[in-house]
């Protein structure tokens, strides 16, 4: 399965290259924001396409998870304690992304069966938005906050400002950019 997804983004990649080659001006940006030598990125057209992969498959028997990369997994009960899957290691500038040659051996997975107290829902974000956080304590609040903005207000409202919501936390925090997927019962309705 990982092999698959792996060879499926680098033909996207790659078709991507193809009808929308790297342009001079684009180099000189990579020159100014990337440690690794530009060359790389015209000898290995793929590594300026790196990315983290985070992926969640929760049936009602078992949890699934996938991560390559910096990224974060965060299971949230009813009660909002948090508890983080496939916990993040501090990297430093060399992580595993998808444009490695075998990325698909770098995944790590976490396989756990589902209780009768399981999870009400997940958060699966990039580490843009755990380094925008001083403290591990405060980026894990985001559990609890989330899990009462969707008791409170609903889906859609969590939908419609959560946009904005990021934006200003990389803008406050560390400037990276920050992608966040929620994953939730549909039995939290707002109250």
């Amino acid at each position: 399965m990982l092999k698959r997804l792996h060879r499926n983004w680098k033909e996207k990649v790659m078709a991507d290259i193809a009808s929308d080659p790297v342009t001079e001006s684009e180099l000189e940006r990579l020159k100014e924001k990337t440690p690794a030598p530009v060359n790389d990125h015209l000898t290995k057209p793929l590594s300026a396409y790196g990315a983290t992969l985070l992926a969640l498959l929760v049936t009602p028997i078992f949890r699934l998870s996938i991560r390559l990369g910096d990224g974060d997994l965060l299971a949230v009960t009813e009660e909002g304690m948090v508890h983080e899957i496939l916990p993040d290691e501090d990297l430093g500038d060399e992580v595993e992304s998808l444009s490695m040659p075998d990325a698909w051996r770098f995944c790590d997975t976490e396989y756990h069966n589902i209780g009768e107290h399981s999870p009400v829902m997940y958060l699966l974000s990039t580490d843009g938005y755990s380094k925008s956080f001083n403290t591990k304590a405060d980026f894990l609040q985001i559990g609890p906050d989330y899990l009462r903005m969707l008791k409170e207000s609903g889906k859609d409202e969590v939908s419609n400002n959560i946009k904005h919501w990021l934006e200003k936390t990389s803008q406050e925090g560390s400037g990276d950019d920050i992608t966040l997927g929620i994953v939730f019962r549909e039995t939290l309705k707002a109250k």
